[in-house]
């Protein structure tokens, strides 16, 4: 049983290196640190405590108005496999409310592992994009899909939300002094380099942007003398985060004309051709159209489709107006099966107003939760990225972004728990 302890915590950290090598492996770990947990003693009195952690019952809502709509869908196979996917989110705020030993180090010990874990898997994408470019000899394999790709299927944007992450959590640490070995420069130098290399090759346009309004709030507060730089080496950071921004969007110049160039008048058509010119801001808000036509035909406003029948009821819009849906020759499904690209609208859809509720309620307490701590804590841009995010991508229909949020916000909740003297006030004040 004294193993007990050192389990849970190696369980807990190696879950930011299963997210980003092995995603099947992340839900071993998970089993093995909830088993770890439970297994501590005194049980009964931990559970008494995490009842009074109010941060825990958002997350109990969401995922319960998500399964209560089970009992009218009509795909009940579906359902469990939506339900399986999401349980995460009641799985891990439960434990990190439960768990005797989370210690605020624990927390920035995960978050030192995030760090370690991008750096890692950038690396070994951008080695493994050295090794085809001979052959293909084709510089696309240094960016976006292509980079991330090699890393067990990542897809580069949820890629890019776990290296910005990793550069607000490294720059956390940094200031906090958390570890001696990051004092080092060249320790410093090399993260920094790698994930800001990052965030350029894997061409998010979102991250990039956020990676820029999070620079101009730590060179600000720094100008103020409330970010741990001043004078000399605050115009030193200055000049690499102006050369950081226009290297970024100079590389990805093509991927912001895109955005200019977007033919927004075929999100007015009632049909479709295969070769209809979409590009993703245009597929994604036809997709929010097909969700407000789902909405709006199944007068499903307040109770939403139900969990397991959105992807069919998507699938049949996308038949109906001929959206492309593959060729069957190629063994390609076209946009068949995609998610709305939108998790304040898959949400609605799946279980109606209430969870769509419960989940604007997660977001605005942990919003509330990282301003009081300061405008530079990660919590409240762990906030910021996920909501901004939600707005392009269904973030809670995939592991590697249901695990990721549900993991870091529970730690970061559960490090700010204002019942533990233990814990200091970390963030730089707003």
């Amino acid at each position: 049983m004294n193993l007990l302890p050192k389990i849970g915590k190696a369980c807990f950290l190696l879950i930011p290196f299963t997210l980003c090598f092995w995603e099947r492996g992340n839900t071993y770990v998970v089993i093995l640190y909830g088993v770890a947990v439970l297994l501590q003693p005194g049980l009964k009195g931990r559970f008494r405590k995490a009842l009074k952690q109010k941060w825990v019952f958002p997350f109990l809502a969401l995922y319960a108005f998500t399964a209560f709509s089970a009992f009218w869908s009509a795909d009940l196979s579906r359902a469990a496999f939506v339900l399986e996917k999401k349980f995460t989110l009641v799985a891990f705020p439960v434990l990190a409310a439960l768990d005797g030993q989370l210690s605020w180090r624990f927390v920035r010990q995960a978050m030192l592992c995030l760090v370690g874990a991008c750096v890692l898997a950038l690396w070994a994408a951008l080695a493994h994009a050295v090794g085809q470019y001979p052959a293909a000899g084709d510089v696309s394999v240094f960016f976006y899909h292509r980079l991330g790709w090699v890393l067990d299927e990542f897809n580069a944007v949820y890629l890019s939300l776990y290296v910005f992450m990793s550069l607000v959590f490294f720059d956390f640490l940094v200031r906090e002094k958390a570890f001696s070995f990051i004092k080092q420069a060249w320790i410093k130098g090399l993260v920094w380099g790698t994930l800001a290399l990052g965030i350029v090759l894997l061409s998010s346009r979102l991250f990039i942007l956020l990676a820029v309004v999070y620079g101009v709030a730590r060179l600000n507060l720094g100008r103020k003398g409330r970010g741990g730089l001043g004078g000399v080496r605050n115009r030193v950071w200055g000049i690499l985060f102006l050369a950081f921004a226009l290297l970024a969007v100079l590389v990805n110049q093509g991927r912001f004309r895109e955005l200019v160039d977007s033919r927004f008048e075929v999100l007015q058509q009632e049909q479709f051709r295969w070769d209809t010119p979409f590009n993703g801001l245009t597929l994604r808000l036809l997709l929010l159209r097909f969700g407000w036509q789902a909405l709006e035909e199944n007068q499903a406003w307040a109770a939403g489709l139900g969990v397991g029948d959105v992807r069919s009821e998507m699938n049949s819009l996308i038949l109906r107006h001929n959206l492309y849906h593959g060729n069957p020759e190629l063994g390609d499904t076209g946009y068949l099966n995609y998610s709305l690209h939108n998790q304040y609208m898959e949400t609605w859809l799946q279980a109606g107003l209430p969870a769509l509720a419960a989940w604007l309620w997660l977001l605005a307490l942990g919003w509330r939760a990282g301003l009081r701590e300061g405008i530079l804590f990660p919590l409240l841009w762990l906030v910021l990225a996920v909501a901004s995010f939600s707005l392009f991508e269904s973030v809670l229909e995939r592991q590697r972004g249901v695990v990721f949020f549900a993991f870091f916000l529970s730690a970061l909740y559960s490090s700010i728990n204002y019942e533990n003297p233990e814990i200091p006030s970390t963030g730089t004040g707003a």
